[in-house]
């Protein structure tokens, strides 16, 4: 796990209405210097997988909807910024 993975793992702050951090498959894919995440609740046949995955940021997966199911994080390492936002319903 690199070091901007490990600083959000310890250091989220997850959205109001949010399940724990441990229930979500977390993905990341590192571009250009950023953090980038998807956060999935394990369901149905999407094939979310809980725990971490690091994947090449074209791989990120995404859903349009699904509230808090669904997370989206970037991490700005230069100001140790995280930005974690749960997905609309549609």
């Amino acid at each position: 796990m690199n070091a901007g993975i490990a600083y959000i793992e310890s250091n989220i702050k997850m959205p109001d209405g949010a399940y724990a951090l441990t229930d979500y498959g977390r993905y990341y894919a590192q571009e250009r210097g950023i953090v980038y995440a998807f956060y999935a609740k394990p369901w149905g046949g999407e094939g979310w997988k809980p725990g971490v995955h690091v994947v090449a940021y074209d791989d990120l997966p995404g859903v349009m909807d699904g509230g808090c199911d669904f997370i989206d994080v970037v991490y700005v390492p230069s100001n140790k910024t995280i930005f974690a936002e749960c997905h609309g319903l549609a």
